[in-house]
């Protein structure tokens, strides 16, 4: 048995139990990240701003972050 399967198990049953749920309620919510698209359809992009808003993602500038330009 590998490591890789023990994982696979592990994060399994920790997903049916709740587990990974609570870890992500208990994670730092101030964290930014930085999404940089290159030559990406305006379909795929309105796509994937919706998935990120479902997901309760937050969006800024980078002039409201705090970045000079």
């Amino acid at each position: 048995m590998t490591i890789r399967l023990i994982e696979k198990w592990i994060y399994k049953f920790s997903s049916i139990l709740g587990v990974n749920a609570c870890f992500q309620l208990c994670r730092p919510k101030h964290k930014v990240c930085i999404l940089l698209y290159h030559d990406l359809e305006p379909e795929a992009f309105r796509s994937q701003l919706q998935f990120l808003r479902k997901k309760k993602y937050n969006f800024i500038s980078l002039e409201e972050y705090g970045c000079q330009s």
